[in-house]
């Protein structure tokens, strides 16, 4: 597979690393990267460096590259600008998650990804993890059928993450990748709160979140909770399943691909270690799925998953703020629903602000005329007409919409999503 990258971070440099392993992997273009060292390093490995621009040249054939890889980081709003180019062009795009902290961004490439059709994959890959998809089984068991899962009924799962210095964008960032993982495992979430306080200044909030605790729900009676806590050992997540026969423990340290899981029966000193990890690697498992996205297959999780996974990150805030559980319902982002909801804040914008310049014309047109002022009365007077004409337009616009009406069955992203649309606060 021919490779171009866009920016760098560690995520991109190790990705690139793991690639080029393989005599099949080939990297052939670079762009916006400022480190001399990298470029010459890469260079000496046969890639040309060149402005971002130059990868929208051209079609499939012509562009020299199978797949784009995407750094997170750097200006939001540059690197928002550079994506929605690509993704307009349709350019197989490789994203570190999360590329920025903005829902709206990532459901605005979503709606441009399903109308030009290419390829946008995330950087998500633990939920490929062999232990996750064990966990899943032991969990689906131990909500519809305790009698045969390995922990019996499970009444609870915490996913612990220990973290360097948390400060709000950290962990917002941490959290926005944990809980893909943790509706892979549990289901979607549909409510969410947050415990803490939103912070009045810098030190406040910095305690706030490193000390933070969300409270996941979905549609059964099992809480998700996700904590940050201070560092044992090394930095990294663990995952904790409680059941009535037993409780798993999934270790998953920071900078390593051993994530083993340890098993630990109820009545019994002795505890099961699963050690199949160690042969998983998440920058493989990345790279497989990102070609298979390219060779047309269907691959999990979609762009549209970890747009979710950002609005969740977000909501967290809002539940600080508010002091409460955040409710979520299901909203399907399309470009017509986009322009619906602009309609009708336009509509109540309009009727208030209409009503207030009616007002005030009126009361302005009098002044006027006891101010010897026919002239500028007249004008005045105009302005319920102009009122009138622009409610007019508004209404014609609506009836346009009505018209128009809505496409049946609206484009899937590569590979379907087997969860359902992004929550939005409710």
């Amino acid at each position: 597979m021919k490779l171009a990258i866009l920016g760098i971070d560690d995520t991109v440099e190790r990705l690139v690393e793991i690639a080029l392993r393989d005599s099949k992997n080939q990297l052939v273009y670079i762009a916006d990267i400022d480190s001399k060292r990298t470029v010459s390093h890469w260079k000496e490995n046969g890639a040309q460096k060149v402005d971002w621009e130059y990868l929208l040249a051209g079609n499939a054939k012509q562009r020299g590259f199978d797949a784009l890889i995407v750094a997170a980081g750097g200006n939001s709003e540059v690197r928002m600008d550079q994506l929605r180019k690509l993704v307009q062009a349709a350019v197989p795009l490789l994203v570190v998650h999360p590329a920025f902290e903005s829902m709206l961004w990532c459901y605005e490439l979503e709606m441009i990804r399903a109308e030009s059709g290419g390829v946008l994959v995330p950087f998500l890959p633990a939920r490929s993890h062999p232990v996750a998809s064990r966990l899943r089984d032991w969990l689906s068991k131990g909500w519809a059928e305790s009698e045969s899962s390995e922990l019996g009924q499970v009444d609870q799962v915490v996913f612990e993450r220990a973290m360097h210095r948390p400060s709000r964008s950290s962990v917002q960032r941490q959290f926005a990748i944990d809980v893909d993982l943790i509706q892979f495992l549990c289901g979607d979430v549909k409510r969410l709160g947050a415990m803490g306080s939103p912070g009045k200044n810098a030190q406040e909030e910095f305690n706030a979140y490193g000390n933070l605790g969300v409270q996941l729900a979905g549609e059964g009676h099992l809480f998700t909770r996700w904590n940050v806590v201070p560092i044992e050992t090394v930095p990294g997540g663990r995952l904790i399943v409680s059941g009535t026969r037993g409780k798993a423990i999934w270790s998953m340290p920071e900078g390593s691909n051993d994530w083993p899981l340890e098993v630990r029966r109820a009545g019994e000193s002795r505890h099961e270690l699963v050690e199949e990890s160690q042969q998983w690697d998440p920058y493989v498992a990345a790279l497989d799925r990102m070609q298979r996205a390219v060779q047309g297959e269907a691959v999990t999780p979609t762009w549209n998953t970890a747009a979710r996974a950002v609005e969740l990150a977000d909501t967290i805030q809002r539940s600080l703020k508010k002091n409460r559980t955040i409710e979520l319902h299901q909203e399907e982002f399309t470009d017509i629903g986009t322009f619906k909801g602009f309609m009708t804040s336009l509509g109540c914008a309009l009727l208030m602000g209409g009503l207030a310049v009616l007002v005030a014309a009126l009361i302005a047109a009098q002044l006027f005329k006891s101010l010897g002022w026919p002239r500028t009365a007249e004008f005045v007077g105009r302005i319920p007409y102009l009122l009138l004409a622009v409610f007019g337009i508004f209404l014609f616009m609506q009836l346009i919409l009505k018209i128009v009406g809505t496409k049946p069955g609206s484009p899937q992203p590569p590979g379907g999503d087997d969860s359902p649309a992004p929550p939005t606060d409710h």
